[in-house]
C-alpha cells in the first residue's frame, strides 16, 4: 500500500490515484484522523506524511502553541512501522523528531526515501485555496517514481 497521511488534495505525490490519502477533510480517500489509525496497519507500506506544522512553528508575531503535536507524533509512529517512508514538516519539528535527514528550502524531511533537489518558487498566495498554498513543490511528486527505481 502507498499511504499519504494528512494528504490535503494529494498534490505532493506523482500518480495520486496510486496513493490512499488519509485526512480529516475532503478531498481524500479515507476520511479519518491519523491519530485513530493503528500504526501496525502500515507495516510493509510506503508512507508519505505531511502533518500540519502551524502549532509548533515559532514566528516573530506568534509563538508556537503546541497544537497539532499529537498529529505529528501519530504520523511519526505510523512512519516507523512502514518499510519506506518520508515525513515532511517545518524546521521546528526538529525539536520533536531530532535532526532532519535533509531539507530543501523551507521543507524538512525525515525518512528512508531520497528527496530530489528542487527549488521552491514562491509566488502570490493570497486568495488561494489553503490546500494549494500548503502543497509541496511539483518536483516532490518524483518521490513516488524514485521509490520504483530503488
Amino acid at each position: 500500500m502507498k499511504a499519504y497521511l494528512c494528504c490535503g488534495n494529494k498534490t505532493g505525490v506523482k500518480a495520486p490515484d496510486e496513493w490512499i490519502g488519509f485526512d480529516i477533510r475532503m478531498p481524500c480517500d479515507v476520511l479519518q484522523d491519523v491519530r485513530t489509525l493503528d500504526p501496525r496497519r502500515f507495516r510493509g507500506s510506503t508512507v508519505f506524511a505531511t502533518p500540519p506544522c502551524n502549532g509548533f512553528t515559532d514566528l516573530p508575531w506568534r509563538p508556537a502553541t503546541g497544537e497539532g503535536l499529537d498529529v505529528l507524533e501519530a504520523c511519526w509512529a505510523i512512519c516507523q512501522e512502514a518499510d519506506e517512508w518520508l515525513l515532511e514538516n517545518s524546521r521546528f519539528a526538529r525539536r520533536y523528531l531530532g535532526p532532519a535527514a535533509c531539507h530543501r528550502d523551507g521543507h524538512y524531511f525525515w525518512g528512508t526515501l531520497p528527496v530530489p533537489e528542487f527549488r521552491h518558487v514562491k509566488g502570490r498566495t493570497s486568495g488561494q485555496n489553503p490546500l494549494r498554498r500548503a502543497a509541496l513543490p511539483v518536483i516532490i511528486k518524483e518521490i513516488a517514481s524514485l521509490k520504483d527505481v530503488l
